[in-house]
């Protein structure tokens, strides 16, 4: 089934597009913050702190007022190295192996070209929220890389990035998956409810992947 993950998709010869609204406000992640926001406030204020109103989503220094939340995954996959990599770069099938949940349902590719480097695609969520994501890394058949954006609450915006690292091991493959979750430092209280929900989604991520290949 997933030898020709990587096959070459056409299209239909012309297409037409509307617009339409993402939704930000229906994923979990939003959903989360909104719900938890009015205790932080209060915390905040409770110290004296008051909140400005807005947030910037990037500081004039570029590097102050975020914090990352980092996790990594490593699995041995009894595959070679070639067809792990062809599953994760079909990023248009992955609703074939990973069942849909609250932050997933399926992927789609925003043009008919092969994937590589540069290309662009939009993850569909439950209730109909859209995120734009892009391929930022693709060195086959050992290393790609995903990029993501959502904004959220008050102008603030967050950012995904998820990179898998691929090495033969024996007649298997070992697969690192990297995930960074980059948030603004004023939504740092919320960062134990966010991680909670991370590691799940990529726990059932890596199992899923793993239990596709190998049967």
């Amino acid at each position: 089934m997933f030898h020709n993950a990587a096959a070459n998709r056409v299209g239909p010869a012309s297409q037409s597009y509307h617009y339409q609204r993402h939704q930000p406000e229906q994923t979990l992640l939003y959903q989360i913050i909104e719900k938890h926001y009015p205790a932080f406030t209060t915390h905040l204020a409770q110290q004296g702190i008051e909140l400005p109103g807005f947030i910037l989503p990037l500081p004039p220094d570029g590097k102050a007022h975020w914090s990352d939340v980092k996790t990594t995954y490593e699995v041995t996959i009894d595959r070679p190295i070639e067809d792990v990599f062809a599953v994760l770069a079909a990023v248009e099938r992955y609703h074939e192996w990973l069942p849909p949940s609250e932050t997933f349902v399926r992927t789609e590719l925003a043009d008919d070209e092969p994937i590589k480097q540069g290309a662009t695609y939009i993850d569909y969520q439950t209730k109909g929220v859209q995120m734009p994501g892009s391929v930022h890394l693709y060195q086959p058949p050992t290393r790609i890389g995903f990029s993501q954006q959502l904004s959220l609450p008050l102008g603030a915006r967050v950012f995904v990035t998820m990179e898998y690292t691929l090495t033969s091991d024996g007649n298997g493959t070992h697969v690192l998956r990297e995930h960074v979750f980059r948030m603004p430092l004023l939504l740092r209280p919320m960062e134990r409810v966010l991680k909670g929900k991370i590691l799940e989604e990529n726990d059932r991520i890596v199992a899923a992947l793993k239990r596709a290949l190998e049967t």
